[in-house]
């Protein structure tokens, strides 16, 4: 229930669902964070605590120093008022069937009419699907997890595919390749 708290936390937040109009069951989330002023990039960043891990536990000590990276990458990004794609799930079950396209769809629609950039980190696998919904792809950040006399531990979590592509969206327009500044 971390997420509810969150929400009522923060009014620049806003989560969307998708429901199944057959079960009423939901099969679809995202939220969405409405950025209308931007931290300075040199102001230094608040710890982040991975309190969903283990308190001393090393995959809680890994999930921050990759979350810091994160956050580090896309600040220095991200300077100007933007929307900024925080979470997106869709139920195993449903996927491939225009969920994710419908979420996605949600935050373009208000980004663009409030005039604001969209972005998003995303994984690998996702940034074809973001870029069918009209991002660029314009960075990729390999973050830093290196660590003095790893653990065997560390090393597995290590060699998973950490790589974060920085996707963007302009005001008004889908990204366009030249003009953009896209990677190729």
């Amino acid at each position: 229930m971390r997420q509810i708290k969150s929400w009522k936390q923060h009014p620049v937040i806003h989560w969307v669902e998708v429901t199944d109009t057959d079960s009423g069951k939901i099969v679809g989330a995202a939220e969405w964070e409405i950025r209308r002023e931007v931290s300075p990039s040199d102001e230094p960043m608040k710890p982040i605590n991975a309190y969903w891990h283990i308190e001393g536990s090393e995959e809680k000590v890994f999930a921050e120093k990759l979350l810091m990276n994160l956050r580090g990458f896309m600040k220095e990004r991200m300077i100007r008022p933007h929307i900024e794609l925080e979470q997106l799930v869709v139920h195993p079950d449903h996927r491939r069937r225009g969920v994710g396209r419908l979420l996605i769809s949600w935050g373009i629609q208000k980004s663009d009419e409030l005039r604001l950039e969209t972005c998003v980190e995303s994984v690998p696998f996702g940034v074809p699907i973001y870029e069918n919904c009209g991002f660029g792809n314009l960075e990729c950040l390999n973050p830093d997890m290196a660590t003095s006399n790893p653990s065997e531990k560390w090393k597995e979590y290590m060699a998973d595919d950490l790589r974060v592509f920085f996707m963007w969206r302009p005001v008004g327009h889908d990204c366009r390749a030249g003009e953009d500044g896209l990677l190729a």
